[in-house]
C-alpha cells in the first residue's frame, strides 16, 4: 500500500526529529547528564566534608592481621591515623541486617556473596554512621570521611566512627 503525501511527511518529520535527539543527546557533555539524571541516595552526603582527611590505603590496611588468641598486627603507618580524621573509598557490605543500618562493613572491592568469598578481618573497616542515621547500602564506590580506631572492643581490626558517607 502506497504513502499518502501526508504520512510521508508525517514520517520525514519523525525521522528528522529523531535525529535532532539523538544529535542533542550525543553533544551534551556528561556533567549535562549526569546533572539531568543525578541518582538519589538519601542519607548520603552531596559534597565532601570540610577539614583535613588523610587517604587510606587498602594495600596497608591489608597488611594487618588477627591472628586467634593474640594481639592485633597492626603496620605502623597505620598505627599513625588511630584517632585520625581519615576518608576510605570502597563499596558497602551490609554488615548484620538488611535494609537501613547505621553500621556497615567497607571493602575495597566489591564483593558478590559474603558468605563465599568473605574478606579478611584487614580487608573491610566497620564503618559507624555518624549520630545513629541510618541509610540504605548501595552498589556504588563510596567515600567515608571519619575517624579511625585501631582494635576497640567490638572485634573489628579497623572502625570509622561518626562516619559521613558519600556516593562518588
Amino acid at each position: 500500500m502506497a504513502l499518502t503525501v501526508q504520512q510521508k511527511r508525517r514520517r520525514d518529520l519523525t525521522i528528522v526529529a529523531a535525529t535532532i535527539i539523538l544529535v542533542i543527546i550525543a553533544t551534551a557533555g556528561k556533567a549535562t547528564w549526569s546533572y539531568i539524571f543525578k541518582p538519589s541516595f538519601p542519607g548520603y552526603a552531596d559534597v565532601a566534608p570540610t577539614g583535613s582527611y588523610v587517604p587510606l590505603d587498602w594495600k596497608q590496611l591489608a597488611a594487618g592481621d588477627w591472628p586467634m588468641n593474640e594481639k592485633p598486627l597492626i603496620p605502623d603507618s597505620v598505627k599513625l591515623l588511630d584517632g585520625k580524621p581519615v576518608v576510605a573509598k570502597g563499596f558497602i557490605l551490609p554488615l548484620h541486617t538488611t535494609g537501613e543500618s547505621n553500621e556497615f562493613f567497607l571493602a575495597e572491592k566489591q564483593v558478590g556473596c559474603y558468605f563465599c568469598s568473605r574478606p579478611k578481618i584487614s580487608e573491610v573497616i566497620k564503618v559507624k554512621i555518624a549520630g545513629g542515621k541510618k541509610v540504605m547500602p548501595v552498589d556504588f564506590p563510596t567515600r567515608v570521611f571519619g575517624t579511625l580506631h585501631l582494635a576497640p572492643d567490638d572485634g573489628s581490626l579497623y572502625v570509622i566512627d561518626e562516619a559521613v558517607m558519600m556516593v562518588k
